[in-house]
């Protein structure tokens, strides 16, 4: 289900003090596809050029919103451009309104009959909405009016330049409260340079529409090193080709599965290290691409163990504890076996953590000791396996406080003992 979202602003007067009838300048706006309107009110340019197309984002709905003195007389020119005949009804609407406005404010009542003049026969619910131009109001407004996992077309043509403002930040908390995703931002160009010299353009703002749908997924990129957030950017945007995209969803499910080693296969292969294969047109797309490589790390020839430990201290300073504690735990365990020949040693060839673990702590690996690695081993152990803690685990879950200071000392230990 898709809404058009227009606003409407305040009647202009005339010189002699009366309300104008027609505040909007007629013009015949021109779309990308090559379809034309000609109307007062981009609003209704827009809902036919939708119309017309018949696809997923046809408008079921149309929300106009202003405030109470807003120039809403103007709609029965929508009227008349929908249905001639209905030329004494919507003018005598106007009068009303006219009336109500001169008098202070347009009442809902007489806004909500405009629904019975409008043709029903367009196939779209209309609801003409009086708010205060303030956060508040608009929120409300829109939240209110839109269903939960509806697509939303914002026009932002006409209106106090702060109530689109109001709305696109709305939106943008919707789409977490409610599900709702932004589809296109329009603009009817009055003003714009034209076409040709009898027409303006209808713009289309599709990409900062594509943006927003974005941001949130390029959030879970930076807070979390989500790879198939990362995968879903680069699909948003048009960076790279099925394959990145797919490398990176892949990517994403060893990562969450504690199996780095196959996502680090897939991002050290030639194809995610090809700067080609991150090729994106545009300056956003171009910075995005550069972004989401830089995150995901692709041909890095870092020690795992060095990555590991560097997403351990990102995801504590997220306080993302969980992931924090087995990050540190793998980096820890992935340097030691090496460093310390511990698969020679031991004689097992895929030595567990328990085991690598239960090994260093015989060892004197300043500034680290025994009792630090062995709360850690069993505060991993009670986190991954949900069996009663130890203890000395359960201290540390039972006190955020505690937890988070063990882990901080935690962390720079491990670092001056083994990544300096």
């Amino acid at each position: 289900m898709t809404t058009l979202i227009s606003f409407i602003g305040a009647a202009k007067p005339r010189r002699d003090g009366m309300l104008a009838t027609s505040h909007y300048q007629t013009a015949t706006y021109s779309f990308e596809d090559g379809f034309s309107a000609t109307t007062k009110f981009f609003g209704h340019a827009a809902l036919k050029h939708f119309q017309q197309r018949e696809n997923e984002l046809t408008p079921t709905r149309w929300i106009i919103i202003g405030t109470k003195t807003s120039g809403w007389d103007m709609l029965a020119d929508v009227a008349f451009d929908s249905r001639e005949d209905c030329l004494d009804v919507a003018t005598k609407w106007a009068e009303r309104v006219q009336d109500e406005i001169a008098g202070g404010a347009a009442s809902s009542k007489t806004l909500q009959e405009f629904s019975s003049i409008f043709p029903t026969t367009a196939g779209i619910e209309l609801r003409l909405i009086i708010v205060q131009d303030d956060a508040d109001d608009i929120f409300g407004c829109l939240h209110e009016n839109i269903e939960p996992n509806e697509s939303v077309i914002l026009d932002i043509t006409h209106g106090f330049r702060s109530m689109p403002i109001h709305a696109l930040i709305a939106l943008g908390a919707l789409r977490w409260m409610k599900g709702i995703g932004i589809a296109d931002i329009l603009y009817g160009g009055l003003d714009k340079p034209k076409f040709d010299i009898d027409k303006s353009p209808a713009v289309s703002l599709k990409l900062s529409a594509q943006l927003a749908r974005a941001t949130p997924a390029l959030a879970a990129v930076h807070i979390n090193n989500d790879l198939e957030a990362a995968s879903e950017v680069a699909k948003i945007l048009d960076v790279g080709k099925k394959e990145l995209w797919n490398n990176l969803k892949n990517a994403h499910v060893f990562r969450s599965i504690m199996h780095g080693n196959r996502a680090d296969d897939l991002l050290r292969s030639a194809s995610m290290a090809d700067s080609v294969s991150w090729k994106a047109k545009g300056k956003l797309s171009e910075l995005t691409a550069d972004f989401l490589r830089d995150r995901s790390e692709p041909g890095q020839i870092a020690q795992r163990a060095q990555r590991e430990f560097r997403r351990a201290n990102e995801f504590y300073e997220r306080h993302d504890y969980m992931r924090a504690v087995l990050l540190l735990t793998e980096s820890i365990n992935r340097y030691a076996i090496v460093t310390f020949d511990l698969v020679n040693r031991l004689g097992i060839e895929d030595p567990t953590i328990d085991v690598v673990f239960r090994a260093l702590e015989g060892e004197e690996i300043n500034p680290l000791t025994a009792n630090d690695l062995q709360k850690l081993r069993l505060l991993r152990n009670a986190i991954v396996h949900v069996d009663e803690p130890h203890k000395s685990a359960k201290e540390l879950i039972e006190s955020p406080t505690k937890l988070a200071a063990f882990l901080k000392g935690t962390l720079e230990k491990t670092r001056e003992a083994f990544f300096n």
